[in-house]
């Protein structure tokens, strides 16, 4: 059995390069196909991952975040920050 696989794996590899352009342009069909896959992956990949992030922040109606939980400070809903985090969480180690 195994040494009537190996002269079939023979053949084949004698047969591969028995037509060297054939071999090519299959192996360039091949090497396409992936590119075009692994392209096509990567953008529903990074669609569905921009999906995710929007609805965490603007929700599904827009007025609000629905996926997490957000905490914030009263100041910032009356003001505008002068500077980043000006209206962080005060003593957030405190409460481990």
């Amino acid at each position: 059995m195994i040494q009537h696989f190996s002269k079939i794996l023979h053949l084949a590899y004698r047969n591969l390069f028995r037509n060297k352009r054939r071999t090519l342009f299959a192996i360039f069909i091949a090497a396409s196909g992936y590119a075009a896959m692994a392209i096509a992956l990567g953008y529903y990949g990074f669609s569905i991952y921009g999906l995710q992030e929007m609805t965490i922040r603007n929700g599904f109606g827009g007025s609000g975040g629905t996926g997490h939980l957000q905490i914030k400070d009263n100041r910032s809903l009356e003001s505008q920050e002068k500077y980043t985090l000006e209206f962080g969480l005060a003593d957030y180690q405190k409460n481990d």
